[in-house]
């Protein structure tokens, strides 16, 4: 039986969903090569539906470092230098070339809302300096607990997924896309929602 979480009575301490609805049995170990550092919005951190969460409980390689509370103050030093920042590219931050760059010690991964996620891109010089990785969406788009806010946009464990995909292949990320499925099943199974193929 799950452990209950004290922050979130009545909850997984691991994943965070109800002991019934449990996910921690679907998590297989996804080990890479490149690490992967979370910048999470505190805000997200004792949200069930945060993915980030889901992707470190599978990824040895992923740690996660909270970002805008006021009692705890963010060390930009956690950044290798040789990273990629996975992240839209524009006109002044291009993207990385995977297989023509050179591969990058670390994926940083910005986790919260859209608004939330480039407020802390704009407020971490450091990130601003770093190749960006830009996974295109899955040809055929999962189901998700809520609709992407733009075009394109994708849940942080899908996004991670992409970018492993690139990075690794496809047989790497494909236990990434399993939970993720899980939990979406399970979040609306929670909120007492069947889902419908379209």
């Amino acid at each position: 039986m799950p452990l209950i979480n004290a922050r979130r009575p009545g909850r997984c301490h691991r994943c965070f969903m109800q002991p019934h609805l449990c996910l921690c049995a679907v998590v297989e170990e996804v080990q890479t090569t490149v690490s992967f550092l979370v910048i999470r919005h505190y805000k997200e951190a004792f949200r069930t539906t945060n993915t980030a969460r889901l992707a470190a409980l599978a990824m040895p390689s992923m740690t996660i470092h909270d970002y805008g509370s006021m009692d705890v103050d963010f060390d930009p030093s956690v950044i290798p230098a040789s990273s990629w920042l996975l992240f839209p590219a524009d006109g002044e931050h291009p993207n990385a070339r995977p297989g023509v760059d050179p591969a990058p010690e670390c994926v940083v991964v910005l986790d919260g809302t859209w608004r939330q996620a480039r407020r802390i891109a704009n407020r971490i010089p450091v990130l601003a300096s770093l190749p960006r990785l830009t996974p295109q969406p899955a040809t055929t788009p999962p189901r998700r607990t809520r609709k992407p806010p733009h075009p394109g946009g994708m849940a942080t464990i899908e996004a991670i997924a992409r970018a492993v995909e690139i990075l690794e292949g496809p047989q790497r990320a494909a236990p990434l896309d399993v939970l993720f499925d899980a939990m979406v099943e399970n979040v609306r199974k929670q909120r007492g929602f069947i889902y419908e193929e379209s």
